[in-house]
């Protein structure tokens, strides 16, 4: 039994929330038909589901009956992995199929490793109003490897991919990166809605690594950016308006008019922070705070000058 393929899909079900499937194709390359498939890990997978693609989920041997068989064995490869087991260096993901779906001599079978990502996103420290998580994706493809590896992103409903900086190299014996593109059989879809990328095997050791963001889409990322900086710049033009006036000119009615601009502002600003519960606009409902002040910082200055 050997792998033929990995597809890594990760699916986002929200901004900050992802799903991902290893997607395992197989081929029994023996003379008898399996019933049985060992696949190696090294991170623990939280909330793991198998499938295979005649749509049934699989039953997984926990990692004590693993350990249990494996010392029974003289092997010195056994020990070694038992130890890589007891250590987490190594998890050992052994699939029982049903008898019915055993895969014959000959042929391919999909099994699905569904997951969920314990991992916690990097923030983006920019000038932006939003708050971007930033993931990473990385893949060392060994020479010894019999199959390339596939990733596919998929934003969320509503939002968009932001790709940052990728890496992908082929780790020369003298210390050379050698980037890879097309001509490497290296290939890369990168768009707003989906980013996909299948990385060859090479002679030497390829490294890859990219990172992402999700964001608005660009439609309600200028409509925020209008909103906030609209606040913003009414609140500081009432401030410099207030500053000018003179005390003189501080009727009631104007006192009035300020208070009612100034509370307007005031409570829009307290709307929003209360109101929108998208994760990307964290941020900016910390710096809503910024037109919230000038406002009564301008209410304040009205006031010494009625």
């Amino acid at each position: 039994m050997k792998v033929i393929r990995l597809r890594q899909i990760i699916t986002h079900k929200s901004p900050t929330r992802r799903e991902i499937v290893d997607e395992y194709t197989l081929l029994n390359d023996g003379d008898q038909e399996q019933t049985h498939v060992i696949v190696e890990a090294y991170a623990y997978k939280a909330n793991l589901h198998i499938y295979d693609s005649n749509a049934g989920e699989l039953a997984l041997y926990t990692n004590d009956l693993v350990k249990e068989y494996l010392r029974k064995q003289d092997d010195s490869l056994a020990s070694e992995l038992v130890n890589s087991i007891e250590t987490h260096s190594k998890y050992v993901q052994w699939i029982i199929l049903p008898k019915d779906r055993a895969i014959g001599v000959g042929e391919t079978r999909i099994i699905r490793f569904s997951y969920a990502d314990g991992k916690q996103a990097f923030s983006r420290i920019t000038r932006t109003i939003f708050s971007l998580p930033i993931f990473k994706v990385a893949k060392t493809v060994s020479p010894s490897d019999t199959y390339m590896s596939h990733f596919t992103i998929i934003p969320p409903e509503g939002f968009e991919i932001s790709v940052g900086k990728r890496s992908v190299v082929e780790m020369m014996p003298d210390g050379q990166k050698i980037p890879l593109g097309d001509s490497h059989r290296y290939h890369e879809t990168v768009g707003v809605e989906l980013l996909e990328f299948a990385l060859p095997i090479r002679q030497n050791t390829v490294d890859f690594e990219t990172s992402y963001s999700i964001i608005p889409e660009r439609a309600e990322r200028d409509l925020l950016r209008f909103f906030f900086y609209g606040l913003y710049f009414l609140s500081v033009g009432l401030s410099a308006l207030a500053l000018e006036i003179s005390p003189a000119s501080v009727t009631k009615e104007v006192a009035n008019a300020f208070t009612v601009l100034d509370a307007s502002i005031f409570a829009v600003c307290i709307g929003f922070i209360g109101l929108v519960t998208n994760p990307l606009t964290h941020r900016m409902k910390f710096a809503m705070v910024l037109p919230m002040t000038v406002s009564a910082l301008t209410a304040l200055i009205i006031a010494l000058k009625g």
